[in-house]
């Protein structure tokens, strides 16, 4: 999702996007500096963050359809989750969700934050924790 992403600042289920991308590199920039003259002073996460844009822009996507795996994808994640009553993962599927509706309006889809997380609140109408977990990513009330 992230190197879908069209735009300088992440919204917050990018932004959570980043961070485990982050964390799966064990990205440190002590050692990605180790045995050069460049002094760092900014943090690993900055560091690679900063890595991560350099690398996108040199890498293209195919252009059609380019997002509707990621739809699907989520959908399956959500679903086995639901149906399993897997509440320790609410988190998870709403952070998805908001970076799924944060690339399709960053590449120009407007209020698909709104529609696709009034998709899902509709969808599980009584999972309130789940609701819980979906406004902390900017659903409205």
């Amino acid at each position: 999702m992230l190197l879908l992403y069209d735009g300088e600042e992440l919204q917050s289920g990018a932004r959570v996007m980043s961070h485990w991308a982050f964390d799966a590199c064990e990205f440190k920039a002590a050692e990605y500096f180790r045995g050069t003259d460049v002094q760092n002073k900014a943090g690993s996460y900055d560091v690679f963050w900063k890595l991560f844009c350099r690398w996108k822009k040199n890498t293209q996507v195919y252009e059609a359809r380019r997002y509707e795996w990621l739809d699907k994808w989520i959908e399956l994640r959500v679903v086995g989750i639901m149906d399993n009553n897997r509440r320790n993962y609410y988190g998870e599927c709403a952070s998805y969700i908001a970076a799924l509706s944060e690339v399709q309006e960053s590449l120009g889809t407007p209020s698909s934050k709104t529609r696709i997380m009034e998709k899902y609140k509709n969808e599980y109408s009584r999972r309130r924790a789940f609701h819980q977990e979906l406004r902390g990513y900017g659903m409205k009330k």
